[in-house]
């Protein structure tokens, strides 16, 4: 029985055990990661589309920091977008130095800093948000119940359970926001 509608599964470990057994039943195309070069001149469109230029060198040099992702590039444009109409290469040298400082985490390594961290700037937080955009939704989602939330001082022990699940129940429903903007976001892209 044929789909009338293609399903595209991507992935980045072809080995994978899990894999396997799909590749059995699926048209397999390889693709090779683009080089810095490559994608320099598509992020110099980018730049332009948003009314800001930069040197080939210096996309070269974020295209080579981020290992060619794309995803990642975009955000870290859009957070360094420049004031005035140039991104120069001392911009993102400064730049990535606040950037790649976690770069030998993983989502494991971050999860717990959206809890103990609640002070963090929204550079930072978005940064160990993008060591795994995929995973780090998932642990947060796993580990918020067990979270101490701080009281009010002086509240009647009988209202802070009550104070508790109220903010549970808050926190669900801006995970359950947030799972739903990522779904429109990548729905259609």
């Amino acid at each position: 029985h044929k789909s009338k509608m293609p399903v595209i599964c991507i992935c980045n470990d072809r080995q994978s055990p899990k894999i396997k057994s799909l590749a059995n039943h699926c048209l397999d195309l390889r693709f090779r990661r683009p080089g810095p070069k490559e994608v320099a001149i598509a992020l110099r469109r980018v730049a332009k589309a948003e009314g800001y230029d930069a040197d080939a060198p210096t996309l070269e040099k974020v295209a080579e920091a981020c290992n060619a992702d794309i995803r990642q590039m975009l955000n870290l444009l859009q957070m360094w977008r420049p004031r005035g109409a140039n991104l120069s290469q001392a911009d993102v040298t400064s730049n990535m130095v606040a950037a790649f400082k976690d770069v030998d985490v993983g989502p494991f390594d971050v999860a717990h800093k959206f809890f103990n961290h609640a002070n963090a700037s929204v550079e930072s937080r978005l940064r160990h948000y993008f060591v795994d955009s995929s995973m780090t939704p998932l642990l947060v989602q796993e580990s918020y119940l067990s979270v101490h939330l701080n009281m009010p001082p002086g509240m009647p022990p009988a209202r802070q359970q009550m104070h508790t699940l109220q903010r549970m129940a808050a926190a669900a429903e801006s995970i359950a926001e947030a799972d739903t903007v990522g779904v429109r976001i990548t729905r259609d892209q």
